[in-house]
């Protein structure tokens, strides 16, 4: 475990690890919903569905097809999301830890680049974060592994050198492709059993943050 912990390149993912969006994400749902005259989706599904790759949940939760339900969605969503999103409890002392403790960190998420540095800069935690990959920077989104390699790439390491931590299983099997041990955060959008194929597995980003305190690194 000492060695996970002293990796010297971090990649995070964003929701369920280290902020929550949903606010954010079933207002622009229902705001684009409502464009094409549709009812609300259940915001209890809408939440579950985050982390995962977009086009999946608005094929499960609305009759409008993709093409025209995402501009839509994200015109509202670039518009308020990041007033609605808050850090998880343990986030910004976590990531002011690696820092100091000169990790070199990359967010790896399922949300496109600009929204995901948009709601950093609100945070204001963006400027922790050499790299960021979203949904738009590669072909294959979570779970196969070519975000992990993208983020390893721009932050020029090897798999040796990196950790993954996220908060979902698609976090899990992502960084597993990619030859990287992952770290789960349990308490975001997926239940602790879908998280058992991770190296570690702590509540929430304090949690993480209690383990590296308390082991000194």
């Amino acid at each position: 475990m000492s060695e996970l912990l002293t990796r010297r390149a971090w990649l995070l993912d964003l929701d369920g690890t280290l902020v929550d969006s949903s606010p954010g994400v079933i207002r622009a749902f229902h705001v684009a919903q409502a464009a094409f005259g549709e009812p609300p989706a259940d915001p209890e599904r809408i939440g579950r569905a985050i982390g995962y790759p977009f086009a999946q949940t608005v094929a499960e939760l609305s009759r409008v097809s993709y093409e025209l339900f995402f501009p839509r969605f994200r015109a509202e969503a670039m518009e308020s999301m990041h007033h609605l999103s808050r850090l998880l409890p343990g986030a910004r002392e976590l990531l002011e830890h690696l820092e100091r403790a000169s990790r070199k960190l990359a967010l790896v998420t399922s949300k496109q680049s600009d929204n995901a540095r948009r709601i950093l800069a609100h945070l204001q935690v963006e400027c922790c974060f050499a790299a960021v990959v979203g949904s738009e920077s590669v072909t294959h989104p979570k779970p196969h592994p070519e975000p992990v390699r993208l983020a390893m790439e721009r932050l020029g390491v090897r798999p040796v050198d990196a950790v993954m931590v996220g908060d979902t299983e698609n976090d899990v099997r992502a960084a597993r492709s990619a030859g990287i041990p992952v770290i789960a955060l349990a308490g975001g959008f997926d239940p602790p059993e879908r998280l058992l194929g991770a190296d570690l597995c702590l509540f929430g980003p304090q949690g993480l943050l209690d383990l590296l305190t308390k082991a000194g690194r």
